[in-house]
């Protein structure tokens, strides 16, 4: 994984090196779309200024401003962006009316795998927090509600689950900016963006953390 990481660090670098050499070029900006999810605000924020005035004013150019846009929204220190959504089990959730002292967020689906598997992290994490304030909140990004609704029970996640059964057109995953999943934020009482894309042990150190302070 190490190894991985640095050939794709290699190829971030080369591939920003070239689109400063070709600044305006209408594919400098269509490669920036085309890799730009999972790419955080900082990474795509560099990429996107090292176009030109005539490649941001592209297409693909005003895409990448959108989502920059969408992910500067969502930066860490920032307001979780309020939802209503239908609950798995009947009823709505409204985000910022869930009271707890620690939110996670989790957009993931019944198909996505990586997603599943995390499930049985956040399961021991609920177990363990949710007597101290901790409540998760899954949003599905399904389009079949049996797919979802089976998913649910197979992985005993009897936290929140929520879904507008869109996918990706969900309004909910573009008010977020989600491009990718999983992708999970971590917010304190206030709704505030404390945290993104944790997993395992160090979403579990930093919810310990966050509950610590409200002591």
């Amino acid at each position: 994984e190490k190894e991985f990481n640095k050939v794709v660090e290699k190829v971030q670098t080369q591939e920003l090196e070239l689109l400063k050499k070709y600044s305006n070029s209408t594919v400098s900006a269509y490669v920036v779309v085309s890799s730009m999810q999972g790419l955080d605000e900082v990474k795509l924020g560099e990429r996107y200024e090292a176009l030109g005035p005539k490649a941001k004013e592209t297409f693909y150019g005003k895409k990448i401003a959108a989502q920059l846009a969408n992910l500067r929204k969502m930066a860490i220190g920032s307001i979780a962006p309020n939802f209503s959504a239908p609950l798995a089990d009947g009823g709505a959730l409204d985000l910022h009316e869930t009271k707890a002292k620690v939110k996670i967020v989790d957009f993931g689906a019944s198909w996505c795998m990586p997603c599943r598997g995390e499930n049985v992290n956040l399961l021991q994490i609920y177990k363990r927090f949710r007597p101290r304030g901790l409540e998760i909140i899954s949003v599905s990004l399904d389009e079949n509600k049996q797919a979802w609704l089976q998913a649910i029970g197979q992985d005993g996640s009897n936290w929140k689950n929520v879904s507008d059964l869109k996918g990706f057109k969900s309004e909910i995953a573009n008010e977020y900016g989600i491009t990718a999943i999983p992708a999970t934020f971590i917010l304190d009482e206030e709704n505030r963006i404390v945290a993104k894309n944790l997993r395992g042990k160090e979403l579990e150190k930093k919810i310990e953390e966050m509950l610590k302070k409200k002591k």
